[in-house]
């Protein structure tokens, strides 16, 4: 199974190479406020649905129509082949998908909740025979260093799940700089992918990251 990632779109269009399952992990719109880019958010969405067999997506902070009116965005989506997985698994072919979109507080966007207890509970949810985990916030220390603030910026309670888990895949988003994959080999083999297209300056300079799983 081919797994096509991005995440950070920021309502540019990149070209995307073939495969089973396209994942976006969030943060497919600018502002996510203005109905009318959201719609043109869900156009994109509707012609990739057509391209790939599979579509799961996970919204982003930035995706605050998601979170606000989830209902009006699914029913513009329900003719496109699109999953929106929100504390959500899905199994395809054998293999486990789970999607959450929470992050640690950022500004005054969708999907924060405060990091302790609110986030850990959302990380519980998490089912232990996950094979392939997509968030759009990454674990702290993986992938997640902010050139902004110069820290890790990512979840510590998710970390911990994910280290307990060790899914075979876990992607993910949000902080921009620090795009790219990474690989954990201990009792069980885990690859960390951030697949932000956007760079800090919202110029779409990355490429889609291919995973065969």
């Amino acid at each position: 199974m081919r797994l096509v990632i991005i995440s950070d779109t920021h309502l540019c269009e990149p070209e995307l190479p073939d495969g089973d399952v396209l994942i976006h992990c969030g943060d497919i719109l600018s502002s996510g406020q203005g109905y009318e880019l959201t719609l043109q958010a869900h156009y994109w969405m509707e012609e990739l649905g057509e391209q790939f067999k599979y579509f799961l997506f996970v919204p982003g902070n930035h995706d605050i129509c998601f979170e606000k009116d989830i209902k009006w965005c699914g029913l513009h989506l329900r003719h496109a082949n699109v999953d929106i997985l929100i504390d959500k698994e899905i199994v395809i072919d054998g293999v486990k998908f789970y999607g959450s979109p929470w992050q640690p507080d950022f500004f005054d966007w969708a999907f924060n909740l405060p990091r302790g207890d609110a986030l850990k509970a959302k990380w519980d949810l998490i089912p232990p025979d996950t094979d392939v985990l997509i968030t759009h916030g990454p674990p702290h220390s993986i992938l997640d260093y902010s050139i902004h603030d110069k820290v890790n910026v990512g979840c510590e309670d998710l970390y911990k799940r994910v280290m307990d888990l060790r899914p075979k895949l876990h992607c993910f988003g949000h902080i921009h700089g620090s795009y790219g994959r990474t690989e954990y080999v201990g009792d069980v083999h885990t690859v960390f992918v951030n697949a932000s297209i956007c760079d800090e300056e919202y110029n779409p300079v990355n490429a889609p990251i291919v995973e065969d799983i």
